[in-house]
């Protein structure tokens, strides 16, 4: 019905509402459709991360820096009005929901919320390490420094594909057998195989990263002199399936002819996660139980 009407979806919004771009005419139209519920402006407040809120209060101190959503086809004109307010512009990324802009925001920075080109304005967060806590999360773990799992389960005879840049696989994360407590001198061998030479090294790091969340053995774990933000003395930063093999499959190697995967790799601060989706080729084999795919690493 929208997409008859002409409006352009920008994104979903939880629960049963989209947020659209649409003419006069076109809003009309929607608004006549037995089928809409409501039609609301989207207002400067709706754009503000809940966790600025009480920043936008009188006085209580601003974001120091920002993430700005854009519109499709708003670029030009909101990096122009940003020029114009004085705001430096300290990164600009990509989203399947139009560009993002990490700004330093100004005294006023409500003021931002305002331009008609953004749809989400939000605190920027700094990417961290989590493995750790990320495995609590998804209750593989009881906590972040255990090595038990649930019901036992270790991935051991599963096989996972990671489209990616590479993976190293001499890394010593990916040995038989190595865990953290046993260190970077155990276990042989390795657990990662691929399509050509070139997907069993990594000179960008990126799928080695995401190979290692996967199932990296942890075995650098108590080898950390800076316990990072968020976690603890003796944390585990094994992945969330330790003795699983790994399949690389990449970028510049050939893809055979198999059932198409999907990309689940997720990206950007916690509070905006955007799946990218990138079709691939898989081999075809029964050895495949799980499908992990991953594009270049964000801009």
């Amino acid at each position: 019905m929208l997409t008859a009407a002409g409006a352009q979806i920008v994104s979903y919004i939880p629960n049963n509402a989209y947020l659209v771009q649409a003419s006069s005419a076109q809003t009309a139209a929607i608004s006549a459709d037995a089928l809409t519920a409501a039609v609301l402006p989207y207002e400067p407040y709706y754009k503000v991360a809940g966790s600025l809120l009480t920043s936008a209060t009188p006085g209580a101190p601003g974001a120091p820096v920002l993430n700005l959503g854009l519109f499709p086809n708003a670029d030009a004109a909101v990096i122009a009005q940003l020029h114009d307010l004085g705001v430096p512009i300290v990164t600009e990324d990509r989203s399947p929901f139009g560009t993002i802009l990490r700004v330093v925001a100004p005294p006023d920075w409500m003021a931002l919320a305002q331009l008609p080109g953004v749809h989400v304005l939000e605190p920027a967060s700094r990417r961290t390490l989590a493995n750790d806590l990320s495995r609590v999360a998804l209750g593989v773990s009881a906590d972040t420094v255990t090595n038990e799992t649930w019901l036992g389960l270790s991935g051991s005879n599963v096989v996972v594909e990671v489209n990616d840049s590479g993976i190293e696989a001499t890394h010593p994360d990916f040995t038989l057998g190595g865990s953290a407590e046993g260190g970077l001198g155990s276990g042989t061998g390795t657990r990662v195989y691929g399509d050509s030479p070139g997907s069993i090294t990594d000179t960008n790091g990126h799928g080695t990263h995401v190979g290692g969340s996967i199932a990296g053995n942890g075995a650098a774990s108590y080898t950390l002199t800076n316990t990072p933000s968020g976690s603890v003395t003796n944390a585990d930063f094994r992945g969330k399936a330790p003795l699983a093999t790994l399949y690389s499959v990449a970028f510049a190697g050939g893809f055979s002819i198999g059932p198409v995967g999907f990309n689940n790799d997720w990206q950007g601060p916690p509070t905006r996660r955007t799946a990218r989706p990138w079709a691939i080729r898989l081999p075809t084999s029964p050895m495949f139980r799980i499908i992990i795919c991953s594009p270049p690493p964000w801009r």
